[in-house]
């Protein structure tokens, strides 16, 4: 996701975050911000777990990998 950020992007994000939050603001914002990517994070595998549990058992182990947008075949439509 963030792969192509390098380490002087990463720097220059931390000082403008420490100029605008300010230094004692910055460790809660951090925290608070993490905290509820977590939430989303489990809340999303929740839900596809419930899905997948919905699923008949016929199609419940079905790979649709191959669908994903943003890993497109190299040599045309797989199979």
């Amino acid at each position: 996701m963030f792969s192509d950020i390098g380490p002087l992007e990463v720097l220059t994000l931390l000082v403008v975050a420490v100029v605008l939050i300010g230094p004692d603001k910055l460790p809660g914002l951090v925290s608070d911000t993490v905290r509820a990517l977590r939430g989303l994070r489990e809340l999303a595998q929740g839900a596809r777990a419930g899905l997948r549990d919905e699923l008949p058992p016929e199609i419940r182990d079905l790979d649709l990998t191959y669908l994903d947008p943003r890993d497109p075949p190299a040599g045309g439509r797989r199979p």
